[in-house]
């Protein structure tokens, strides 16, 4: 991430997800009136009306799993016409991936029993005497891990990242690099 005064984010999505990065863009330093959040249902955006913010240009974009790509208006604006430069798109997990220092990261996904599997395996690692989160599709947004131990240091680091994966979270989660996976 460059420079926080150049920087224009769009966050799709203000559940929990959405709004967990939001706060960790914030911690980053980038102003708040640079980032703004959107989304039809949720009271907390700032914007609910997608005509709203069509005519922003936005050098990033956070999609909140849950938005598939393949919505009109995402498309419209990670594909812009007449020569604006395209936003880099984001996954709320990509966010908070970029930060991470040193904990091992196991994820897992598939269509049934992901739930079950992150948290046996979150407490094998307990049992043996490690430290491990279990988040992402499983309640906690990773990028809500980042902020409460690198920012606003109210948790500890984990030793691992137990991260329980949607389909919607896996779709546009660039560099994705973990340590361990299951499916």
């Amino acid at each position: 991430m460059e420079n926080s005064e150049t920087k224009k984010f769009l966050i799709v999505g203000a559940g929990r997800s959405g709004l967990a990065a939001k706060r960790l863009l914030l911690q980053k330093g980038y102003d708040t009136k640079n980032i703004i959040t959107f989304d039809e249902k949720e009271t907390t955006a700032d914007f609910s009306d997608i005509e709203q913010i069509q005519t922003t240009v936005f050098s990033d974009v956070v999609v909140s799993p849950g938005f598939p790509l393949n919505k009109p208006f995402l498309m419209d604006l990670l594909n812009p016409k007449g020569g604006t430069a395209k936003p880099k798109l984001w996954s709320e997990l990509s966010l908070a991936f970029k930060l991470l220092t040193t904990e091992k990261t196991i994820a897992i996904t598939g269509s049934v029993g992901k739930s079950t599997t992150s948290f046996i395996i979150q407490l094998m690692f307990e049992e043996a005497g490690q430290t491990a989160f279990l988040g992402a599709n499983f309640g906690t947004p990773l990028c809500e891990y980042v902020s409460e131990v690198y920012f606003s240091k109210t948790k500890p680091k984990s030793d691992w990242l137990v991260l329980e994966l949607s389909s919607y979270q896996l779709e546009n989660f660039q560099n994705f690099n973990c340590d361990y996976s299951v499916i």
